[in-house]
């Protein structure tokens, strides 16, 4: 990581992620940050900060290129972008602000049920002491990862946004990152008691591990034709009286209930 290539290489993922959701330019806040750590190597601090330097840049860089031309729309730029400030910091429908869930609403909510108690519990060890087992030549990649990781985390859940029913999805790309941690702890853990055997080890481990995660997107997919949201639209045909629709329930022109447009009753109101 101390040549040119792979700070330009990794700021050009960079930047194509945020472009493709704003979130993914979080990834570069780790990066700048541990790359300016030394894990045994050699390099001098004025490298590293270059290679921190090209990594920012680039992915900006990158990140217009993408965006260019919103610049030409500064209105809806700013409109857009205030927006989404807004939203997230006020949360919606039912605002969970980190002072209500001491953090670990995600982890009891999303990551727990989601991914099962032994992946869930393996990652988080792999978390806090994978950069330490590894080898130098991999501890800075594995530090980038922990990084990402617990910065993605905190940074969702610090916010009040946790909108129901479906806020596990944000910790989806949280998951994978689990995983190689965990991974990446269980093999140099065992290649540290027999050479060679890391690798079987890892992929054993996980394959009983994996089970509860397994069989519940099972559980999902066979259901997936008895979708309930196919139903939805007949029901609210037919509805009488006043009507309240989920808003991820599926039925696109759900608002025009709450803004009691002509043929919908209008929501009653709070008594």
């Amino acid at each position: 990581m101390g040549s040119l290539p792979s700070p330009v290489a990794c700021s050009v993922l960079i930047g194509l992620a945020a472009g493709a959701k704003y979130v993914g330019g979080l990834l570069v806040l780790p990066y700048a940050l541990i790359v300016l750590i030394c894990f045994g190597n050699r390099e001098s601090i004025g490298a590293r900060a270059t290679d921190a330097g090209i990594t920012v840049f680039t992915a900006a860089c990158v990140f217009l290129l993408i965006e260019f031309p919103a610049l030409f729309q500064t209105d809806k730029l700013l409109a857009g972008t205030r927006f989404e400030t807004n939203h997230a910091m006020a949360g919606q429908d039912i605002a969970l602000p980190i002072t209500l869930t001491w953090g670990t609403f995600h982890f009891r909510h999303s990551l727990w049920p989601g991914l099962g108690p032994a992946l869930t519990i393996l990652g988080l060890i792999g978390v806090c002491g994978a950069a330490f087992v590894a080898p130098s030549k991999r501890r800075r990649p594995l530090a980038v990862i922990v990084g990402f990781a617990v910065l993605w985390y905190f940074a969702h859940e610090i916010t009040p946004l946790k909108p129901p029913p479906d806020f596990a999805r944000y910790m989806v790309p949280l998951a994978p990152l689990l995983v190689v941690l965990a991974a990446a702890l269980i093999y140099e853990t065992a290649e540290h008691w027999r050479a060679g055997a890391g690798t079987a080890v890892a992929i054993l481990v996980f394959l009983v591990a994996a089970i509860p995660a397994v069989w519940l997107s099972l559980r999902i997919n066979m259901g997936a034709s008895d979708d309930p949201r196919k139903l939805l639209p007949e029901i609210v045909a037919n509805a009488t009286g006043h009507i309240a629709v989920d808003r991820y329930a599926g039925n696109y022109p759900r608002m025009a209930f709450w803004r009691g447009a002509t043929g919908c009753p209008a929501p009653p109101t709070q008594q």
